[in-house]
């Protein structure tokens, strides 16, 4: 991590190339699919009607064939009808049929089109959500306009209105991490609480994307967070506010070690780290901490980018619709003296994906404590009216195979506490030669 990131608050995930990955901004609801109301809303009757039962149906269609096409677990039209019946049953029940795959979905809609072309809106919407939620993946699901235009932002101007937290889902909220300078850390918000209200609303029950938008709001509004953290409850009012989106950090820790922060993997990731390295090379470094703590991850594809700074070759696997194929660094390194990396339980997706790289490379080595776990893929897809679907199209995986996903990464030395952490690094880097 929407996430990305995404969520900010930012959902969590990675994306591919093509799509950024922010843990976003919950700016705004999924239930808001106001497209269909209000673009549709201009036609009446008709030939205006038709186009309107048309474009329905190749919006549904577009959706459908994309989850069919790219979702890394391959869910049946049966399973994708299915939903979008049942959610234009909840409609009118009483003009749907129960069964009877995608001909019965579209017969449904036409003959809803014919009585009550009023309803077409709201009915498109719930089969839309229904038919995404029925690939049961918490990850996948439908973005409106607002939720582009927060990506668009954070692509654009590096900024994001919210809370500032990455989220994953496990029956309910639970906070990967919050970024740098965001007001849920100021407000004392911690990686691993699980979110269990919001304003006084049970989280449980809800899906992940439904659940998410509780927190979203007016920049200087305030959501107050009910969480779960080590069996205790505590309750967490958190202002919402833009902020920027944290970039990196470089400074020399005395006169041969430098330290490259970085918080998020925003657009320009790669590119700034590579910057950093020359800079403290330059400087008289020679030995490095590359500090990933509390990073919830950003875009895949600059997380594959720094990775490759440190290491060239493999770095890990992919395994997509396709099958698994192996991802090589895209350059040469640029980074060949030591280096320790620091990862901590707020370290995820691309986060993991480079300390996972990092990994038994000589020279290099992990400090820290196990990370979150979430290795994922998703690309996000613009639909329509300015919306847009975000579809889970892989997974990553170790050069040996092995998954993170819910497990996480192992460090090489396990340290408990933060601040200890750097503390052995250093100590590790000065033992060097």
């Amino acid at each position: 991590m929407r996430s990305d990131r995404s969520s900010l608050f930012l959902k969590r995930s990675n994306q591919a190339p093509s799509s950024w990955p922010l843990a976003r901004t919950w700016s705004a609801s999924l239930w808001g699919l106001l497209f269909f109301v209000l673009l549709l809303g201009s036609f009446t009757s008709g030939a205006g009607a038709d186009a309107r039962g048309d474009y329905v149906l190749a919006t549904l269609r577009q959706v459908r064939d994309l989850l069919l096409e790219e979702h890394v677990d391959a869910p049946s039209e049966a399973r994708l009808s299915a939903g979008a019946l049942a959610g234009l049953c909840e409609i009118r029940p009483d003009h749907v049929p129960a069964s009877g795959g995608w001909p019965a979905l579209e017969e449904a809609l036409q003959a809803l089109q014919a009585r009550e072309p009023q309803a077409l809106g709201a009915a498109a919407e719930r089969a839309i959500l229904r038919m995404v939620e029925a690939v049961a993946d918490p990850y996948t699901a439908l973005l409106n306009r607002q939720d582009m235009v927060a990506d668009r932002q954070a692509r654009e101007q590096g900024t994001l209105t919210g809370i500032g937290v990455e989220l994953a889902w496990d029956s309910t909220l639970v906070v990967v991490a919050c970024l740098d300078g965001s007001s849920a850390r100021a407000a004392g918000v911690l990686s691993g609480d699980r979110i269990v209200a919001v304003d006084g609303r049970a989280v449980r029950g809800l899906s992940f994307y439904r659940a998410g938008d509780l927190l979203t709001g007016p920049e200087g509004s305030s959501v107050l967070l009910e969480v779960e953290r080590r069996g205790r409850f505590l309750k967490i009012p958190v202002p919402r506010r833009r902020f920027r989106i944290p970039g990196v950090q470089a400074r020399l820790l005395g006169s041969r070690v430098g330290l490259v922060r970085l918080g998020y993997f925003g657009p320009e990731a790669g590119g700034q780290t590579r910057k950093a390295l020359e800079a403290l090379a330059a400087r008289g470094a020679s030995r490095l901490v590359l500090d990933l703590r509390t990073n919830p991850g950003g875009d895949f594809q600059q997380g594959l980018q720094v990775a490759g700074l440190f290491r060239g070759g493999e770095l890990l696997r992919v395994q997509t619709r396709a099958g698994t194929r192996k991802v090589l660094a895209p350059a040469e390194p640029v980074w060949r003296a030591p280096v320790a990396v620091l990862v901590d339980q707020g370290t995820a997706s691309a986060g993991e994906i480079v300390a996972q790289a990092l990994k038994g490379t000589p020279g290099i080595r992990i400090f820290g404590r196990r990370t979150f776990g979430k290795a994922v893929i998703q690309t996000l897809h613009p639909l329509p009216g300015g919306y847009g679907v975000r579809i889970t199209t892989g997974r990553y995986r170790g050069r040996d195979g092995a998954s993170l996903d819910q497990v996480g990464l192992q460090p090489d030395q396990v340290v408990p506490a933060g601040a200890e952490a750097l503390e052995r690094a250093l100590a590790w880097l000065s033992g060097l030669r």
